[in-house]
């Protein structure tokens, strides 16, 4: 059984990898201990997933710039991924079987509440807009450094991702900047 699995995951075609690539890449830059320590979201479930919408939403803001119908089915596909995730994260959680798919509902809510709160800002994204968008969001306005040290980072990463090429995409590959980028 294990040789089929292997052998169905070898046999994929790369544009069937790319959703997966991106999502793990973009899971592995949202765990930086960085943006629980300098960015002052809290290391708990719930703050991790802020840090992960706020990285999804990056992404899906780059692939849908072009208006290229193969970088949308990408970042449909990454979400897709990004969707069972939170079903299997939930569940991992002991969340029974009835309430998984509310909690899940709510959580793919506050991701398009954080897109609706972050689209406008990032239009001609500068530090002061963006600081305001996700002081408010996250810390309540209470933390104004906090805020430009993360809207500083965000803004360069959607720099480095609008610099990208369509085709890295296409095949999986993404590359954000450090966290530490944003703090000065």
């Amino acid at each position: 059984m294990l040789q089929r699995l292997l052998g169905r995951l070898v046999a994929r075609p790369k544009a069937d990898l790319a959703p997966v690539l991106l999502y793990q890449a973009t899971v592995a830059q949202a765990r930086n201990p960085a943006f629980f320590g300098e960015f002052g979201f809290p290391d708990t479930v719930l703050g991790r997933l802020d840090v992960l919408h706020l990285h999804m939403f990056l992404l899906a803001r780059r692939l849908g710039v072009r208006r290229d119908e193969a970088l949308a089915m990408l970042s449909q596909h990454v979400f897709d991924r990004h969707v069972e995730a939170l079903d299997t994260a939930l569940r991992q959680l002991g969340v029974g079987d009835i309430s998984v798919p509310k909690r899940k509902k709510r959580m793919v809510r506050e991701f398009y509440g954080l897109i609706a709160a972050l689209d406008r800002p990032f239009e001609n994204p500068d530090v002061e807009t963006v600081a305001d968008a996700v002081g408010q969001r996250f810390h309540g306005g209470t933390r104004p450094d906090v805020a430009h040290a993360l809207a500083r980072y965000l803004v360069s990463a959607a720099k480095a991702l609008s610099a990208e090429s369509d085709e890295a995409f296409l095949a999986g590959a993404v590359s954000w900047p450090a966290p530490a980028a944003g703090i000065k």
